[in-house]
């Protein structure tokens, strides 16, 4: 299930997710701001990190590894910056 959605966002459509990523970084920033709702902002973190766990996977990681490898690495990636 993980490598359908990892080939769909990383190859099929990158750009309607990176647009996805942006809009969810909008949104945790509004919700801070603005509505200061956790069930708003705990949605939105995750989409973001689900998505860019898998653009950082891509950039450090090959298909040779394993999938559990490449989503820790990416979610600690995405999560360190």
């Amino acid at each position: 299930m993980f490598d359908e959605f990892e080939f769909y966002v990383s190859e099929k459509r990158p750009l309607m997710f990176a647009v996805i990523s942006l809009v969810a970084v909008a949104v945790i920033g509004i919700n801070s701001y603005v509505w200061l709702s956790t069930i708003v902002g705990l949605l939105a973190s995750c989409v973001y990190f689900v998505i860019n766990s898998v653009f950082w996977e891509k950039v450090f990681l090959g298909k040779d590894d394993s999938p559990v490898l490449r989503v820790a690495f990416g979610v600690l990636v995405t999560f360190m910056l």
